[in-house]
């Protein structure tokens, strides 16, 4: 992903930030005390891309905790 600054582009890191997210949610769910956080995905279509990034993404809700 790039970011437009008056006619120049600057390169960010896509997965540091990514990283830097979940990073936080992880410190986030630790302080929740006799909850669990559950997430609930809804795909219409089988679309590949579409596939993958919700298996992405529930793999990585369960590894923090996360019941989807």
């Amino acid at each position: 992903m790039a970011l437009a600054l008056f006619g120049c582009m600057q390169l960010i890191d896509g997965n540091a930030i990514a990283e830097s997210i979940i990073e936080e949610l992880t410190v986030e769910l630790s302080q929740l005390s006799g909850k669990k956080p559950v997430v609930a995905f809804i795909r219409v279509g089988d679309d590949p891309a579409s596939v993958s990034y919700m298996r992405k993404k529930e793999k990585t809700g369960l590894k923090k905790g996360v019941i989807s």
